[in-house]
C-alpha cells in the first residue's frame, strides 16, 4: 500500500531542508509564483487537501505554517 500524501511530503520536505526551509528550497524548485505553488499542489493532492497536506508537513500550526508558505511564495509583507 502506497505511503499516504502526507508522509510522502514530509520525506520530500526533510530530502529539501526541512520544514520552513525545506519549503523555501521546494517552491524555489517549481518557482515562486502561483503557477509554481499550483503545480505543488496538483502533485500533492490539489486544491485544499494539497494545501492540508503541505502546512501539515512544515510541522507547525496551520496559522504559522501558512504565514511561512506565504512568505516563502514571495506574497508576505
Amino acid at each position: 500500500m502506497a505511503r499516504p500524501k502526507s508522509a510522502a511530503l514530509s520525506c520530500l520536505l526533510g530530502a529539501a531542508g526541512g520544514g520552513v526551509d525545506g519549503l523555501n528550497n521546494l517552491l524555489q524548485a517549481v518557482g515562486k509564483d502561483s503557477a509554481g505553488l499550483q503545480n505543488l499542489l496538483n502533485t500533492i493532492g490539489g486544491g485544499a487537501e494539497g494545501l492540508a497536506n503541505l502546512l501539515n508537513a512544515v510541522g507547525k500550526p496551520t496559522s504559522e505554517a501558512l504565514k511561512d508558505l506565504i512568505q516563502a511564495t514571495g506574497r508576505g509583507e
